[in-house]
């Protein structure tokens, strides 16, 4: 019996923290700058390599 709550307990943690998982990773939580009314993003996470080159990426 004590084990069944154990592991009912368990499997309840790992939903909650399979479904925060979801949630959290739906964010776009990287540091972006609009250019103007394009869809086009300054990422602020890439290298100074790639920022002197003048890569954009499209979102």
């Amino acid at each position: 019996m004590k084990k069944k709550i154990v592991l009912t307990l368990l499997c309840i943690i790992l939903v909650v923290f399979f479904v925060f998982g979801l949630v959290l990773g739906s964010f776009d939580f990287t540091r972006s700058k609009i250019i103007e009314k394009t869809d086009y993003y300054l990422v602020g996470w890439m290298s100074a390599r790639n920022s002197l080159l003048g890569v954009i990426s499209q979102r």
